[in-house]
């Protein structure tokens, strides 16, 4: 359990794999999460367009 410990639960672990971007430190979370929110504030999801329309019967 202890070498479990040693090479997987360390936080700098994940981003050394790839895992995830960065570690953000505590005290910075708030900042942070508000960044990523006003990057994403303007942003709008495009429908894909439809390939036949209605179709009078």
């Amino acid at each position: 359990m202890a070498d479990y410990r040693e090479r997987l639960m360390h936080p700098y672990r994940a981003p050394e794999e790839g895992f995830v971007d960065h570690v953000i430190d505590p005290a910075d979370t708030r900042a942070a999460v508000a960044d990523g929110l006003a990057l994403l504030r303007d942003k709008r999801r495009e429908q894909p367009r439809r390939k036949h329309g209605n179709v009078p019967l």
